[in-house]
């Protein structure tokens, strides 16, 4: 793993070059002419080969199909994309990077689309410390035997997070950008992907994740319709 300080210079100065993509990307989108238009946002090193991803990302070494920083924007027409990807991407945003790419997404999301948004759990994760429970964490990406190293481990991630969620303060982001039914979801539950999509999605399987899964949608709720796929009921 880069140190902060190594990625903070690239985004701004490498990394601001992508200024030019994104202005080449308005005039020609280069989405699929048809078909289901899914975005990967921040795909890093898990490049997703399905049909009708889209994968993004800043990092000029790694593979994806748009070479974008998503802090500057998304450039593709409004209501143009079906569904939104994003793992353990916002966490590295400040909190107004954050509202920018949410909003964003929102805007390019079609009606009655809709959000997957996968990131550290605080919940989750202050429940395991005040409970005492080690085997919550890992040793990624220290090795720590106390229980608060491994707290620190799990929520600053060598000072490479900058916000941490749950499932409240997640939701209030995305309703003020727009989005509606915010739902907590577990590995292999979805209401916009099938089981197979997201067992080659997502590393973290239903009986062992520590993430925090949520799904939101863009002008219609899941009042009346049932999950795409069903998986293990999320932990309280």
């Amino acid at each position: 793993m880069f140190p902060q300080w190594l990625k903070n210079f690239y985004y701004e100065t490498a990394g601001r070059l992508t200024i030019l993509n994104y202005f080449w990307h308005r005039i020609f989108p280069g989405l699929p002419e048809s078909g289901r238009r899914v975005l990967h946002l921040g795909c890093g090193e898990n490049y997703i080969s399905l049909p009708g991803f889209i994968n993004i990302d800043g990092n000029l070494f790694c593979r994806k199909d748009f070479w974008l920083d998503l802090t500057l924007g998304l450039p593709f027409p409004s209501e143009s994309i079906d569904v939104i990807f994003s793992s353990h991407v916002l966490e590295h945003f400040t909190e107004k990077e954050v509202r920018r790419v949410l909003a964003e997404s929102y805007r390019v999301l079609k009606k009655g689309g809709g959000i997957r948004l996968i990131t550290p759990h605080l919940h989750r994760a202050i429940q395991a410390y005040i409970s005492g429970d080690s085997t919550f964490f890992s040793d990624w990406p220290d090795p720590r035997s106390s229980l608060g190293g491994k707290l620190n481990n799990y929520l600053l991630c060598r000072n490479q997070h900058r916000l941490m969620f749950d499932v409240s303060f997640l939701s209030e982001l995305l309703q003020e950008a727009g989005f509606t039914n915010s739902i907590e979801m577990s590995p292999g539950k979805s209401y916009f992907f099938e089981s197979g999509e997201l067992e080659k999605m997502q590393w973290e399987k239903p009986e062992e994740h520590r993430s925090l899964f949520l799904e939101s949608f863009k002008d219609r709720g899941p009042c009346f319709q049932r999950p795409m796929s069903q998986g293990h009921k999320p932990n309280p």
